[in-house]
């Protein structure tokens, strides 16, 4: 599961004209807490959003800032530069 993470996450790294990019929300909490740890490593801003099966992670390039107000009100910031 890692290695396709990582595959997904850095061809959206690659993607130049993705500002923002949301991974299913069929991924378990595992398959979350990993792409999570990758997205710090890789410089990703990331925030977890819904409840229960209907939670996803989404992803931002560095200066695609996540949204805020009442629908953020229900994320979960974690943020990583390194």
């Amino acid at each position: 599961a890692e290695a396709k993470l990582r595959a997904r996450l850095q061809s959206f790294l690659a993607d130049a004209s993705q500002r923002s990019h949301a991974l299913p929300a069929s991924l378990n909490s595992f398959e979350r807490m990993v792409a999570h740890r990758l997205a710090a490593e890789l410089g990703l801003e990331h925030v977890s959003t819904g409840e229960g099966k209907q939670r996803f992670v989404t992803l931002y390039k560095e200066g695609a800032a996540p949204p805020t107000g009442a629908a953020g009100a229900a994320a979960s910031p974690r943020r990583g530069r390194g």
